[in-house]
């Protein structure tokens, strides 16, 4: 059987999901008869995990991630029903052991009205201030010292906590 179409479709979404949510775990796991799993791999991030057979001699029911050291092997279990097929059981690597570490970080709030707010107090200075100093170093230093003297009042610094079991894609204010 030709599975170009397949391939294709697979190929295709993994690119718009990835390329919009690099950091995203993706599983695609299903029946693969007469399909080139060794293609997708080489031309993805995923690998396949299942290593047993799932019908006779054959392994047709895969699992492809780009996890997998977030899983253990799949568990080849009996089959279902009237199926000619084995179940494939697929369980988390515990993370029971992690400890739930906690880092203090400062953020700012990224309101839009903050950013015009200092987008105005950049405009509205008086930068020849700067070209009357004596050296780079000082204009430098002034300058850090204005930039964080307007953030600091529009937008002022909070601390906030991070678990290190937090989600990578979680943003806080």
């Amino acid at each position: 059987a030709d599975n170009n179409e397949l391939y294709d479709h697979l190929i295709t979404l993994l690119d718009k999901i990835l390329a919009s949510y690099p950091t995203a775990g993706v599983i695609v796991m299903g029946h693969f008869n007469q399909f080139d799993s060794k293609r997708l791999c080489r031309n993805t991030s995923l690998k396949q995990i299942v290593k047993k057979c799932t019908r006779g001699n054959a392994t047709l029911d895969l699992i492809f991630t780009n996890m997998k050291c977030c899983y253990n092997y799949p568990e080849i279990l009996p089959a279902i029903g009237q199926s000619d097929h084995m179940s494939v059981l697929l369980h988390p690597v515990s993370n029971n052991h992690r400890p739930n570490t906690i880092t203090k970080v400062w953020v700012r709030k990224r309101k839009q009205s903050n950013m015009q707010a200092f987008g105005r107090f950049l405009l509205d200075l008086n930068w020849n201030v700067l070209s009357q100093l004596p050296d780079c170093q000082e204009m430098c230093d002034l300058f850090y010292v204005i930039i964080l003297m307007g953030l600091d009042t529009i937008s002022p610094q909070k601390s906030v906590k991070l678990h290190c079991r937090d989600k990578a894609y979680v943003d806080y204010p």
